[in-house]
């Protein structure tokens, strides 16, 4: 297998090109106390927080709707995220999961939004699909609400 080597902040750059930027705008704010609170050391780590927190949130809850994982498994999960350590790597687990073993990403594909009671039947109709396949030629995500 040969090694490439791979310019992050060049990788980075194309994706943030690709997504654009968002400007946050706070009626009654100024702009600059926006930068300020943006770009402190305060706000990364709360920011930081709250992703991990999204991508264990809708993770765990994606996998406890389509049963990948047991109830003894949920609960080590939620015993890991007690501290910050825990929920840092948990969520950096989460994601680098989504690389398979082949190189491609695993997609899951969205869940339906259906009436309470009709959950289970949509449920059992998903599964992951590799990127490679006919399906997948669409992005989807799933978001369950709160």
């Amino acid at each position: 297998m040969t090694t490439e080597a791979i310019n992050l902040s060049e990788v980075l750059k194309r994706i943030d090109d690709r997504i654009g930027n968002d400007n946050l705008e706070v009626p009654g704010i100024a702009n600059e106390n926006l930068i300020t609170i943006i770009n402190s050391e305060f706000f990364d780590k709360f920011l930081n927080r709250k992703i991990y927190s999204w991508v264990i949130r809708t993770y765990l809850a994606n996998a406890k709707i389509q049963e990948r994982i047991t109830d003894e498994q949920f609960e080590i999960y939620l015993s890991q995220i007690k501290t910050r350590q825990g929920m840092e790597q948990l969520a950096v687990s989460i994601l680098l999961s989504s690389v398979s073993a082949q190189g491609g990403l695993q997609q899951l594909k969205a869940i339906p939004v259906a009436k309470s009671g009709s959950v289970k039947k949509e449920v059992s109709v998903m599964k992951y699909v590799g990127l490679d396949t006919e399906e997948s030629s669409e992005c989807h995500l799933s978001i369950l609400p709160h």
